[in-house]
């Protein structure tokens, strides 16, 4: 959902969905390729992917053995 070309509407938008859903948020800079100019790792267009994010699937990664 947090991506270089996502807009802030739009990572708005798939937060609330995100949240009403309990679904698990993510990010990517999108950090491949040789068109590199204006990316940098752990960063979406300027914004920082949350270490949080990263937690949660962890989290939910952990629980789903638990689980099985």
């Amino acid at each position: 959902m947090l991506h270089s070309d996502h807009s802030a509407e739009w990572i708005e938008k798939c937060t609330r969905l995100a949240e009403k859903y309990s679904l698990l948020k993510t990010g990517g800079s999108d950090f491949h390729g040789s068109n590199k100019k204006g990316i940098d790792l752990g960063q979406a267009a300027g914004r920082s992917v949350p270490r949080a994010y990263y937690d949660a699937l962890v989290e939910r990664l952990r629980s789903v053995k638990k689980a099985g």
